[in-house]
């Protein structure tokens, strides 16, 4: 099995194996791949340019699978929480596109997918569930790209639910509820975890790197990074009143933030750890289980 990811700055692939209660990663792919896929996916050329990425990365690995997975990580992904009806998602999907859309021509034009947060919330038995959509385009040019290196893509996860899976794996090692900082150089995507289920999460841009060897830029990250995480901090607590949690994880490329984690921690008086890597995922070390942990939440099925 293979699955890719991509952002504004990366593509990403992970080979592995998985079952209910384990997975194993056999070989993991990362490549520097600036593009705004997301918001011109019809041009051709980057088009072209996917195709021949993944097409390196197959040989590289001598990938002989026909399937693959794809997961995309984009702060323009909208998520929208909702009330709705028990039911299949075809028959909520008209449902949900009749509340996110005015114009029936742009509904057309997108498909949604939701992720339940909570079951049964009242005496009408609905549920409350998360929301995202994305431009059939989009999806369109990315199945495209996968048949044009001979691989058909069976199943397209955005970056928050795929995050949101594997917390529900490693659920009998994390505490029912906390923060999880999704950290990727030029952003970072902050989660609320309630009972192990993603309940809220917001996206900002980061303007600084922590480098070692030059002080004045690494504490001007620090400065800015606790600034985000802080402001995460408030809102939650201003939002969810009577919610305590006393934890933030970090994932994403934790190589480039572990040493700065204990400063952080000092400036805003918080537990702050690397999430750790559950026994049942081999193959990979810690900061290879963070820097793919949104790979790895696909490949679970729930």
């Amino acid at each position: 099995m293979i699955n890719f990811y991509l952002n504004s700055d990366k593509l990403k692939a992970i080979s592995a194996t998985a079952s209910a209660k384990k997975i194993r990663v056999n070989r993991i792919y990362d490549l520097d791949f600036p593009n705004e896929f997301l918001s011109e996916p019809d041009a051709d050329k980057l088009n072209v340019k996917l195709t021949e990425a993944m097409l390196n990365i197959i040989r590289a690995g001598d990938i002989k699978t026909h399937s693959a997975g794809f997961v995309i990580d984009d702060s323009k992904i909208s998520f929208r929480e909702m009330i709705l009806p028990q039911g299949k998602p075809l028959q909520l999907a008209p449902i949900i596109k009749s509340e996110l859309f005015n114009d029936p021509r742009q509904a057309e034009r997108n498909t949604v997918d939701y992720v339940e947060i909570e079951r049964d919330i009242n005496e009408d038995h609905q549920n409350r569930v998360m929301v995202t959509y994305l431009e059939n385009s989009i999806i369109d040019n990315i199945k495209k790209c996968g048949k044009d290196v001979s691989i058909n893509i069976t199943s397209l996860d955005i970056q928050q639910n795929a995050l949101s899976k594997l917390v529900w794996f490693m659920r009998d090692m994390l505490p029912e509820n906390f923060m999880l900082v999704d950290y990727h150089i030029t952003y970072a995507t902050t989660y609320l975890f309630l009972k192990h289920k993603h309940e809220f999460s917001m996206t900002k841009s980061i303007f600084s790197v922590p480098s070692e060897g030059f002080a004045n830029e690494t504490a001007f990250f620090i400065n800015d990074f606790s600034v985000q995480i802080s402001d995460a901090l408030s809102f939650f607590m201003s939002r969810y009143e009577g919610v305590h949690f006393d934890t933030v994880y970090l994932t994403g490329s934790t190589f480039l933030l572990e040493p700065c984690i204990s400063h952080i921690a000092g400036l805003l008086n918080t537990n702050i750890q690397i999430l750790p890597k559950p026994d049942s995922v081999e193959g990979v070390a810690l900061h290879e289980f963070n820097d793919f942990s949104g790979l790895i939440g696909s490949l679970i099925r729930r």
